[in-house]
């Protein structure tokens, strides 16, 4: 099934101006487009938060009981006054090309813009762009101090816009949240490693990982590979004309549940490095996303967990022994992040545990991971399902022996950022997965349909026919294709890899 952007039933009814009939065909489509547009345009100017705590009383009364060991006093208004800014335009550079390395000059010259005052939506931009110092040398990412439409309106930005928007086309850079390039730098990628995106659309972090890779390879040609795996079908022909671009080698998109994946690829220990970026309720991104602020819930993180448990711990199962698993969501719900950490390592039973990434980035500002939260409990007529035993926190001394407080959490107000959650753990012995669907596929479409996300289910497929054109390559076909691409020694054979069913008709083409 497939996993959008929820569209709250407000949005659906914003008040229009009343207009005739909307034609048929194309145009009545295309009209229908425009008008979805320009309401999402108008909630989004109009629902700009200046008072969270006018806005969603249950949000800050929420997270002041979760954080309060977290933040001190001082702190909350900073934090509430944060989510209310609009968030800054961030780009990631490619410097394995040179027309990135020529970019990073441009950014830091020409596009200072010296001697001139910019103001972007009434605001003055000052300095237009600074590089972000807490990445490492071989990650390049600048931040563009104005949202994404003070830099497409304003007349005295155009240049910038229109040579970011080229040079994104080209492949020479990706518009990236920062927070969102962090799991992959804490993944710690490798030329030679074996590398799983497990949720990867829009496939920002799966690029990350393929330059990541790159730059550590002789002649940019990496031994190793990047699997790129999301479970909609529109969204990988999204990531296969993106990725076109790239040309590397080194890259590989699979269509399926996430959590069939184990199965699918054969059992466990496959990869040295996975990343899983679950889907959540995504309340960190209310600075690029404002409307979410009207339908927050608390029952959000109790709907999700038991879904993220059951991708984290499959994404556990295909990490090789000594490899890392990083675990991350765009959510600041514990139920979320520190709740699924702390059941997946119970259920490791001492085959995982969490790295000190302590002296990693020394100069991003993170918070760490809590030892105790609460847990809410259902509301009055919400079908939130039932408190699961593994959403409460641990007792108090294992939840210390686990180190919880080596996850995680970064906060908007810390770097100017979105808020984020990463937790980045090793895989010590064997661990073979959860045992049985924990989450049936049926089960999981009614949660996320129940949070007004839009899910798409697959259609049945015919009794023993596949719904795709591939069938499983035979051995020799595998033995010439590796002999042709210089694998040694090769991968064991077996339905792990496929090629294009032969055409059986008149034609008689392959």
């Amino acid at each position: 099934f497939s996993i959008v952007r929820p569209k709250p039933s407000w949005l659906r009814h914003a008040a229009m101006p009343k207009r005739s009939p909307r034609p048929q065909g194309c145009a009545g489509a295309k009209r229908q487009r425009i008008d979805a547009e320009a309401a999402q345009r108008h909630w989004k100017a109009v629902t700009r938060v200046q008072d969270p705590a006018k806005a969603s009383p249950a949000f800050t009364k929420y997270y002041r009981a979760q954080f309060a060991g977290l933040l001190k006093a001082d702190e909350w208004e900073a934090f509430f006054r944060a989510l209310s800014l609009d968030l800054p335009v961030t780009v990631r550079l490619n410097v394995n090309t040179l027309a990135g390395m020529a970019l990073d000059h441009r950014l830091a010259t020409e596009f200072q813009f010296h001697g001139q005052t910019i103001q972007a939506l009434g605001t003055p931009v000052l300095p237009v762009a600074q590089r972000l110092h807490w990445p490492p040398d071989r990650t390049v990412a600048w931040q563009i101090n104005t949202n994404r439409m003070g830099l497409k309106k304003t007349p005295a930005l155009e240049p910038l816009h229109l040579v970011l928007n080229r040079e994104m086309c080209l492949g020479h850079l990706s518009r990236q949240e920062a927070v969102s390039m962090i799991p992959a730098l804490f993944l710690d990628v490798r030329s030679a490693h074996w590398a799983l995106d497990m949720c990867a659309s829009p496939g920002s972090k799966t690029r990350q990982l393929l330059e990541m890779m790159q730059q550590g390879a002789p002649d940019g040609l990496p031994a190793g590979i990047v699997v790129a795996n999301d479970s909609d079908s529109k969204r990988m022909e999204h990531l296969q004309r993106q990725f076109e671009r790239s040309g590397s080698p080194a890259l590989v998109l699979t269509c399926e549940r996430g959590e069939d994946l184990l199965g699918q690829l054969g059992g466990p220990d496959m990869f040295h490095r996975v990343l899983c970026d679950v889907p959540c309720s995504g309340d960190g991104t209310f600075r690029k996303a404002p409307e979410l602020w009207r339908t927050w819930s608390p029952q959000s993180g109790r709907l999700l967990h038991p879904i993220q448990l059951q991708l984290a711990m499959h994404a556990l199962a295909l990490t090789k022994c000594g490899g890392r698993c990083v675990y991350s969501t765009c959510s600041m719900n514990p139920l979320e992040d520190e709740a699924v950490i702390a059941a997946l390592l119970h259920a490791a039973g001492g085959a995982a545990e969490l790295v000190d990434v302590s002296e990693e980035l020394p100069a991003l500002v993170r918070r760490p991971g809590l030892l105790t939260w609460h847990v809410p409990e259902p509301a009055a007529g919400a079908d939130a399902g039932p408190v699961l035993a593994t959403m409460h926190p641990p007792p108090g001394p294992e939840a210390k022996a686990m180190r919880l407080d080596r996850c995680m959490r970064l906060l908007p107000h810390d770097q100017d950022t979105g808020g984020f959650f990463v937790a980045v753990l090793t895989k010590r012995a064997p661990f073979a997965g959860p045992t049985g669907d924990a989450v049936p596929a049926a089960e999981a479409v009614k949660v996320l349909r129940a949070m007004e996300f839009e899910v798409t289910c697959p259609p049945e497929r015919p009794a023993g026919r596949r719904a795709h054109g591939y069938v499983p390559a035979p051995s020799d076909v595998q033995e010439a294709v590796f002999r042709q691409l210089g694998i040694s020694p090769p991968p064991p054979a077996g339905e792990h890899f496929w090629m294009r069913r032969p055409n059986t008709g008149p034609r008689g083409s392959q």
